[in-house]
């Protein structure tokens, strides 16, 4: 099965349906010996995150339980982000230098180096096996806790309402960036374009034709605001670290991390403003359009 409804599903069994598997796989990754703990630190989030996705576009037809399954699974996953953060520094350093002319960007390994020592620092300071563990059991409970979820509506109108709050919360964020540009506002629509790419994945069997292009941009989207949002993370490192304020070739450095994040807003304003050229009424009617000429859900 996978992370999307499929045809003619009843809306509540899919999603409780989708929910377990992200659950059993989170579990597996903890279990394998195949993945680093890096790795499994990521994946345990992503699923955590994608479980937190199936509630809030099913969030009006859950009703009050929500906000008790929304809490759970971000606490779930929360213990683990600093590992995954300091991580994701390195990984970011590696997106920007491979974009560097190699002379200049041979220059930043003191830099690489720095934050390397850094991510093994913090993996150090704490038990990643044992949150790891805690984490699994966290997983076991709220895969019990499953049955207690109750999805009011049903058909396309059981997730309406989540979808109409995410799109219309995303093209809000998106004027607001625009407007007036910062590092929290293009977080924030980074958040609510993730909300959306999932919600399209999952919305798939609408029109498998036209979705997964809807999908796509969307995850571009998400991608290219998210992939912003590490870039400052690192900024503010690098700035805050003497260690790394001493290395010789900084000042470049940040030159080019400001380089990057300006490209990296423009194109995701250009695709933003395609995303979101509808009001969010009219997107979920289009939606709703499109269940009713395929009666995919039930």
């Amino acid at each position: 099965m996978s992370f999307r409804f499929e045809p003619g599903e009843p809306v509540e069994r899919g999603i409780k349906r989708m929910v377990r598997e992200q659950i059993d796989q989170a579990i597996a990754e903890i279990d394998t010996q195949n993945l680093s703990h890096h790795e499994r630190v990521h994946q345990v989030r992503k699923r955590c995150k994608k479980v937190r996705a199936l509630a809030r576009l099913a969030r009006p037809a859950l009703g009050k339980p929500y906000r008790e399954i929304n809490r759970y699974y971000r606490d779930t996953a929360r213990p683990l982000s600093d590992i995954r953060d300091a991580q994701a520094l390195v990984e970011t350093f590696d997106d920007v230098d491979a974009r560097a002319d190699r002379l200049v960007a041979d220059a930043f390994a003191p830099v690489r180096a720095a934050l390397v020592a850094r991510r093994d620092a913090a993996a150090a300071r704490v038990d990643i096996a044992g949150l790891l563990a805690e984490a699994r059991e966290a997983l076991v409970a709220g895969r019990a806790a499953l049955d207690t979820w109750h999805i009011d509506d049903e058909g396309f109108q059981a997730i309406a309402g989540g979808v109409h709050r995410t799109y219309r919360r995303g093209r809000k964020a998106m004027k607001k960036a625009r407007r007036k540009p910062s590092p929290e506002r293009y977080h924030e629509w980074r958040k609510r374009a993730k909300y959306l790419w999932y919600d399209l994945r999952i919305m798939r069997p609408l029109w498998p034709e036209v979705m997964p292009a809807m999908e796509d941009e969307a995850d571009r989207l998400a991608d290219l605001l998210g992939d912003d949002h590490d870039i400052h993370v690192l900024t503010v490192t690098v700035n805050e670290d003497p260690e790394l304020g001493r290395v010789a070739t900084m000042e470049e450095f940040l030159q080019l991390l400001g380089q990057r994040s300006r490209t990296l807003r423009d194109e995701a304003h250009r695709i933003g403003r395609r995303i979101y050229a509808e009001k969010p009424g009219d997107f979920v009617e289009r939606l709703g359009r499109y269940d009713a000429a395929g009666a995919c859900l039930v």
